[in-house]
């Protein structure tokens, strides 16, 4: 589908676009210099290791590798495929796509945009159902006998399926979707018996979920009676992973980031109760416990993450069960109980939103409030006190970060009213016989640390790969130095085949890499090479005319420094009649010699 929009389009979407704006939208950046760097949103890390360049158009994470333009990020943030990645850019700076009409073009859809195509057209038929005189008139007083009044109707997009077996797949298949795509949307499903399909979603108060770009995914319903299940969400599709999705994420994100806190809760008229009320910056669980995806997703729009959870058995029990989940997020993780016999709903409803608040401001840290569960369940004396630590220590030995946990082991020192040091034997004690599933790193020896056993020919080797690798980052940051590079045949001399491939690659792209680094970087086939060269793109530029120079000059006197020395051991071999080694140093010779450049 992508050779259906022009390359010259293409250009014109990614040229138009601010990365730095987009990427923002999911990532927490801040300016560093010429480039911005975040916490990467594809994997878990402490310090901010994704840098996203304005000048270039590019990302890289120099953490897992990660990188790319515009297009790149959306394709592996959201799931787009490029196509849908390109439209999704040109929508957002109001640049006109050619709509495309012959049959070939239409069967090249892809399955995605034809799922949300089908989530649209249901959206409209729950909506139009809680709209009809008649038939939604109990569900619209169901709801305002819970406190939804009209405009969060409106706001939150709720509707209405209404009771039988095929109402929406009646519906559906008169507007020309099959059964199959609607049964692939989660919407119908197959009956046991006889053929055909009957609808998944019956006489149920019907809550949409949305994509970050507003586009509907999946629902969510919850019926009207005492009937079973009482909540009821579609099923994953290629549209909806509930390990990844949290609901209102779409509208909550920008006063999470304004507030720098997200409330998470577990139901959807929760949600929209203290929506009601004034507070916007929570976030919702879909039928899942929350996960470490639903972190790393939050991790781009606020740090401070607060869980409220009900007051009873159930909601402290998952509240404790939580901590597993931020292990090694490296986030400010708060828990907040509600008193007993509370919902978010019924708490706001009786104390109000300030009261709420101030609950949620006043929530302690997740390790303060496992010490006190922990303190409470087995009571006082010396038994208990052994009990509390034997349970903890595993939760501190989960901490990478060494301040944090050094914090904790004081917190809970003071606490007991015993030594630190006895607490930090435990640790290590549980990380030697394997009772932490993370690890508490114990200090081992420096970067950059020698040892008796170096090895000269190593380091000479390691030595000849920085400064090829310097070379080859000059190429793509400073392209005005290729004419150089090319003229001193310097890329014929490279030993390392990596680096004399990407070498080879951009002197092939000369032209476009001048113009366009960050486009030629793109055509670069081997995905392993091109996430090198992005890493190198977005890194600090420091050349100019003379310090390209003087790196060439360095590594030609480098080369004339090995020649030298391999004459030597060839003059020394012959005094000492090793013909083996002889025959091997005249190879290595010849081999030299006959080095050319890795065409591409």
């Amino acid at each position: 589908m992508s050779s259906l929009i022009p390359e010259e389009k293409i250009s014109e979407i990614k040229h138009a676009a601010d990365i730095v704006d987009i990427i923002s939208e999911a990532v927490l950046l801040k300016r560093a210099g010429q480039n911005f760097i975040g916490l990467c949103p594809f994997h878990s890390e402490k310090t901010p290791s994704f840098t996203v360049s304005p000048d270039k158009q590019m990302f890289h994470c120099f953490g897992c590798g990660e990188g790319g333009n515009v297009f790149s990020f959306l394709m592996k943030h959201q799931g787009l495929s490029f196509p849908e990645a390109v439209r999704a850019v040109a929508g957002r700076y109001g640049i006109d796509l050619p709509v495309y009409t012959d049959r070939r073009q239409r069967k090249a859809a892809s399955e995605r945009q034809r799922l949300l195509n089908v989530n649209r057209q249901a959206f409209q038929f729950y909506r139009r159902s809680l709209a009809d005189g008649h038939r939604g008139e109990a569900v619209r007083a169901y709801l305002e006998k819970r406190g939804i009044l009209a405009p969060a109707v409106e706001k939150f997009g709720i509707g209405y399926a209404p009771p039988g077996w095929d109402n929406l797949l009646r519906y559906l298949t008169a507007r020309g979707v099959s059964p199959n795509l609607a049964q692939t949307a989660g919407l119908v499903v197959p009956r046991r018996q006889g053929g055909g399909y009957y609808d998944r979603f019956r006489n149920r108060v019907m809550i949409p979920i949305f994509n970050l770009a507003g586009e509907v995914i999946a629902f969510g319903g919850r019926v009207l009676d005492d009937a079973e299940p009482k909540y009821l969400n579609s099923p994953e599709t290629p549209l909806f992973n509930k390990r990844r999705t949290l609901f209102n994420l779409q509208r909550a994100r920008t006063r999470c980031r304004q507030s720098g806190e997200v409330i998470i809760v577990e139901g959807y008229f929760d949600l929209i109760a203290l929506d009601q009320a004034g507070v916007e910056n929570v976030v919702a669980t879909l039928g899942t416990a929350l996960t470490p995806d639903h972190v790393r997703v939050l991790k781009g729009h606020a740090q401070r993450m607060v869980l409220v959870y009900d007051g009873d058995a159930a909601g402290r029990k998952a509240a404790e069960r939580s901590h597993e989940i931020f292990g090694r997020q490296n986030v400010d993780a708060r828990v907040a109980l509600l008193p007993e016999g509370h919902d978010p709903d019924s708490f706001v409803a009786r104390h109000g939103a300030e009261a709420f608040r101030k609950l949620v401001a006043e929530a302690p840290g997740m390790f303060s409030f496992l010490l006190e569960a922990a303190a409470a369940r087995h009571g006082d004396g010396i038994a208990a006190r052994l009990r509390v630590v034997a349970e903890l220590v595993p939760v501190l030995a989960q901490i990478d970060d060494r301040v944090a946990r050094s914090l904790y082991v004081r917190e809970l020192a003071d606490r007991l009213e015993v030594p630190e040091r006895d607490i930090l034997d435990r640790i290590r004690g549980a990380v030697r016989s394997g009772a932490a599933r993370a690890g508490f790193a114990e200090p081992g020896p420096p970067a950059g640390s020698t040892t008796a056993d170096e090895d000269p020919a190593q380091d000479a080797s390691e030595g000849r790969f920085r400064i090829e690798r310097q070379i080859v980052a000059m190429m793509v940051q400073h392209p005005a130095a290729i004419a150089e590079v090319e003229r001193r045949q310097a890329v014929d001399r490279f030993e390392h085949d990596d680096l004399k491939r990407a070498a080879a690659f951009l002197l092939q792209n000369a032209a476009l890499l001048q113009d366009d680094p960050g486009a030629a970087v793109e055509r670069m086939p081997d995905d392993r090479l091109r996430r090198m060269l992005t890493s190198m793109i977005v890194g600090p530029e420091t050349w100019d005319d003379r310090a390209c120079r003087i790196l060439l000059e360095q590594f030609e006197a480098a080369c004339q420094r090995r020649r030298d020395d391999l004459q030597k051991r060839i003059e020394a071999a012959e005094s000492s009649g090793d013909q083996e080694l002889l025959l091997k140093l005249l190879k290595e010779r010849q081999s030299r010699a006959e080095m050319k450049s890795v065409p591409f």
